[in-house]
């Protein structure tokens, strides 16, 4: 039971966002509300804490879930927006956004879910083999890096000085401006530029490109003079 509900639970995280909404609690905490496209009936809303409200999907932790269907009498919530709503005011919070990315298909598990809970055994006599094996690839797809080769940077040698202060490096990296995963512009003091990539420093000519090096990225460096300049 233990090694269907682990396994089910990575499948469930794998999945596609159907419904997001960010809320920031009274002591400050950010939390998303999620819905995904492998999401069951008792394991509905998963909620997860952030650093901010644009942390990467990657960093979020967990903290709780709920069912999809509220038993009593009268009911706090009965689709995503009334649950935002019943959530923040159960726990003082402010909604601060609020984005359904796939409305039928939310539509659609509002009436029906594919599984009734992370608990049972999703073998393939719960659906084909094929959509079994597919659903797996996806979970390890959302958790492997993927990128084009040369972008790709070697994270556990984060440690060591690879930039001088008179670099400039462009490398894939998890963006907290925009949340994905992109190449940009790191600057030596620690600041990061989220729009601005290898086109645009070739292009700027207060640069000088360097080329490419594994484990480090595209290499830049400030130029002494710039060309036409006067003093």
């Amino acid at each position: 039971m233990f090694e269907n509900s682990k396994r089910n639970k990575q499948i469930v995280l794998g999945s596609a966002i159907v419904a997001k909404a960010t809320v920031r609690r009274e002591n400050g905490r950010i939390e998303f509300l999620v819905v995904f496209q492998e999401s069951t009936r008792h394991e509905f809303y998963w909620i997860f804490s952030g650093k901010r409200q644009r942390s990467p999907r990657r960093s979020w932790r967990y903290v709780g879930m709920q069912g999809r269907d509220f038993n009593t009498d009268h009911k706090p919530y009965c689709d995503f927006g009334s649950f935002v709503d019943h959530y923040a005011r159960l726990h003082q919070a402010q909604v601060l956004t609020v984005r359904v990315y796939h409305a039928r298909r939310l539509a659609s598990m509002l009436t029906k879910t594919q599984h009734e809970t992370i608990h049972a055994d999703w073998t393939p006599q719960d659906m084909s083999a094929a959509r079994f094996d597919k659903i797996n690839k996806r979970a390890g797809y959302q958790s492997a890096p993927h990128g084009f080769f040369f972008n790709l940077r070697d994270r556990a040698s984060d440690n060591a000085v690879f930039q001088s202060k008179d670099e400039v490096l462009v490398y894939e990296d998890i963006c907290e401006d925009c949340g994905t995963k992109h190449a940009f512009a790191h600057f030596s003091d620690g600041k990061k530029l989220c729009n601005v990539g290898f086109v645009e420093m070739r292009n700027n000519p207060g640069f000088e490109y360097r080329g490419y090096q594994n484990q480090i990225g595209f290499r830049f460096t400030y130029r002494t003079h710039l060309t036409g300049a006067t003093g």
